[in-house]
Parts: structure tokens; sequence; C-alpha cells
């Protein structure tokens, strides 16, 4: 390890807070193109030795589409060693991006894409209409059912919207996914130099699955 390398380490547990053995952590560029992968060992514990850098993708997950779906970090800064852990299961907090509204109330706006791998299976089992409605695969989110921390400090979800993402043509469809806007509490003790690191945690009441993901957000102006 020189002097331009940091660490990238931490624990991947289940939703019951058990370690996943052998769990595949992958770190990526912003073209999703893999740099490093590796697997967690007994312990649930990971360690990536990588150059410094700034917008790397984190992706963590076991047994896909099985038993969990993943957990992503989105916009990682690595200048410095980072710890981060992750607890996965049978929900992702997908395509996490951040910014403020020019002349609005001071919060953040995030938005992000859940889906649930129960949904999924039964969509997958029961739909027999060609035309398909990815909608089918998201939980459907109260503010209830969703925390956001900063820096590890719960802040307050002031807004939850539902929206419909376009995601392109299939088989001559029109495809489109659930996605949630949030606006949240801005972080305390500003500061516009450094990266805030906001995780959100969902639950799906109705199929009693979980799951988290992470951004690092920056001011850009």
């Amino acid at each position: 390890m020189n002097k331009e390398d940091v660490k990238l380490s931490g624990i991947i547990t289940d939703k019951n807070k058990v370690p996943l053995e052998n769990a595949d952590v992958f770190l990526m560029n912003s073209n999703f193109e893999d740099i490093c992968k590796t697997k967690t060992d007994q312990y649930g514990k990971y360690t990536i030795i990588v150059e410094k850098g700034l917008d790397y993708l984190l992706a963590i997950v076991k047994d896909y589409s099985v038993k969990f779906l993943e957990y992503w970090v989105w916009n990682l800064p690595l200048l410095e060693d980072v710890e981060i852990n992750a607890c996965i299961d049978g929900l992702e907090v997908y395509a996490i991006n951040v910014f403020r509204i020019q002349g609005a109330f001071p919060a953040l706006t995030v938005y992000f894409r859940p889906m649930s791998l129960h949904r999924a299976k039964n969509k997958q089992e029961n739909d027999k209409l060609k035309q398909r409605n990815l909608n089918d695969i998201s939980p459907k989110l109260v503010k209830s059912d969703i925390d956001v921390f900063i820096d590890n400090e719960k802040v307050e979800v002031y807004e939850i919207n539902k929206v419909n993402e376009y995601t392109g043509l299939e088989e001559g469809y029109h495809q489109s996914m659930c996605g949630y806007l949030m606006q949240i509490q801005m972080p305390k003790n500003f500061d516009k130099t450094k990266y805030f690191k906001i995780d959100i945690k969902i639950r799906d009441t109705e199929t009693d699955e979980y799951g988290e993901g992470t951004v690092f957000w920056k001011l850009c102006n």
C-alpha cells in the first residue's frame, strides 16, 4: 500500500445483523466498469486497497435475485480510508441522486428508485401480459417507511412523492419504473467544501423486506 492508496473496508450483514460470508463486493468507476472486486470473510468483513479518487461506485450483493438484492453507494470519494458497513435484504435503493432546488425552501431533494425482490418474483410468476408494468416491482412507500441519515445523524423527511421514470423500449412497448422524490432536512453544520454521507433505509410493510442505499453529496456551486 503506497501513499496514493486508501483502504475501503466494512462489514456486511443481513437485516437481522447476521454477518454474511462470501458476499460479493464490487468497486467500479462512474462508467460502471469494475476496478476491483472481493468477497467477505466468515465474519462478513471485506477490505479493498485502491488508488485515491472521486466518484467511485460500490455494489454489494449475495445470492442476487434469490435471497437478496443489492446495496449501492454512489459518488463515493476515496481520498482517505473509508469504512462502509452495509445491510442487504429484499429491497434495493437504486439510482440515488441529490440536488438543491433553486429558489425553494432550504432543503435537499433526493431521488431514488426502490425495487422489491418479493414483488419481482410474484410478478414473474403471475404476469401473463406481454406488456409488463415494471412499477409492480416497487414498494409502496410513505414517509414512515423511510429513514434518512446524514453523517449518521437522522434528519427529517419533509415530503415524499411517487414519480414514474421512463426506462426505454422493450419488445416495442414503452417501459417505466417507479421512483420517489424526497425533500429532506439540510445537513447540520453545513459546509459546502465537504462531502456528506447520506444513508437511505426503507421498509416494505406489505412484504416485510428491508433495504439500504448510500450516496455522498457535495454542493457543486
